[in-house]
């Protein structure tokens, strides 16, 4: 599913320098294309550690499932 969001607030940016006459750098002082960028730099940023977080609760979950429940177990 991130990769799915990533794809579509690219393709938003995308499709907002198109729009403005194929921006190839920077925002052209456009408000809009500004707030499009930095939501896609704010997801690239924050989409690996939450990806790794989700992760390691579910090896976490795991790892109580395969003990019965107790915890530690070595």
């Amino acid at each position: 599913m991130p990769s799915d969001q990533r794809l579509v607030v690219s393709a938003m940016v995308t499709a907002r320098r198109a729009r403005l006459g194929g921006i190839q750098f920077g925002d052209a002082d456009d408000d809009v294309l500004r707030r499009r960028i930095r939501a896609h730099a704010n997801f690239v940023e924050s989409a690996p550690m939450n990806i790794l977080g989700v992760g390691l609760l579910e090896l976490a979950a795991r790892r109580v499932l395969f003990c019965g429940g107790l915890p530690p177990c070595s």
